[in-house]
């Protein structure tokens, strides 16, 4: 791996001394040295239709949780791809103009809202499938 010295990244400060006010493609590694940043690898499957919203939350045990929809479904990243984790018997309708929202609530529950269906809860934790909010 090849690392370039430059002077401290400080875009915030005037263009005077030994500061530098843009870096790019790199990475710091330490005061002042910067590594080339790893081209990006696969590492799982795609959704199989256009993803209209997604987010990462993080449980109160330290539990990781990545979702993503589409206009008809709820997904679940499980490491190597997505996990269709719908409320069962249920196919969404999210316009195509449309984008689902994800938010935490109390504690460990996730609301997925798409505007147009009923609003839809996770528990980190719990859960094995997206259910109404009641």
């Amino acid at each position: 791996m090849t690392v370039a010295a430059f002077a401290e990244y400080c875009p915030d400060l005037p263009p005077l001394g030994r500061t530098t006010d843009h870096v790019q493609n790199v990475v710091a590694t330490s005061k002042g040295i910067y590594a080339p940043i790893k081209a990006p690898v696969p590492t799982g499957d795609a959704l199989t239709a256009r993803c209209q919203g997604a987010a990462t939350f993080v449980g109160s045990d330290g539990t990781v949780v990545t979702f993503a929809g589409d206009a008809t479904k709820l997904y679940l990243w499980d490491g190597d791809g997505w996990d269709d984790v719908s409320q069962a018997m249920t196919t969404y309708a999210t316009a195509s103009d449309g984008r689902w929202v994800f938010s935490k609530a109390d504690n460990d529950k996730v609301i997925a809202d798409n505007g147009v269906d009923a609003p839809q809860v996770w528990e980190i934790g719990t859960s094995t499938e997206w259910a109404d909010l009641g």
